[in-house]
């Protein structure tokens, strides 16, 4: 297994966009996927949950809490597979592949001041609704969607 599996299964602190999408590809290519510090998309829905319901996704959050209008891959690879536009105009493909931690990571900030400010319940501001609950929930969500457990709505 390479150094940076080993690294990714023993952080606690990354921030992903996507965990329920980010835990799939890891498990798919036998990455460790224990734990994960924030996620942007699941802050984000916490934050205004019917605000971005067509449009959610993290470079929609990366244009409205970072003020950066993002390019299509489409338009930065100019319809090129992104090794070869890698190779052809490296300066393109890497500014558009850096934007996806850096962003996470900056609209995490945002949305964690943004939910400390915010009361959610009483003795709770919302933050610590998702710290305390809404994220370690979402990490059974996620062994639940691996898994593949039925759910029962009648029993639920």
């Amino acid at each position: 297994m390479w150094p940076l599996f080993n690294w990714l299964g023993e952080r606690s602190n990354c921030d992903l966009a996507n965990a329920s999408f980010e835990s799939h590809v890891c498990k798919a290519n036998g990455v460790p996927f224990n734990r994960f510090h924030r996620d942007a998309l699941h802050m984000d829905f916490l934050w205004d949950e019917t605000l971005r319901q067509q449009h959610h996704n993290l470079k929609n959050c990366i244009e409205t809490y970072l003020g950066i209008e993002t390019t299509p891959f489409a338009e930065a690879s100019q319809g090129k597979d992104f090794d070869v536009a890698l190779r052809e105009n490296a300066e393109v493909a890497i500014k558009y592949a850096a934007l996806d931690p850096l962003g996470t990571t900056l609209v995490c900030d945002i949305l964690q001041d943004y939910l400390e400010k915010r009361p959610a319940r009483e003795g709770y501001n919302s933050w610590e609704l998702y710290e305390r609950w809404e994220r370690p929930f979402q990490q059974t969500h996620i062994h639940m969607e691996q898994a593949g457990d039925p759910i029962n709505r009648a029993e639920v």
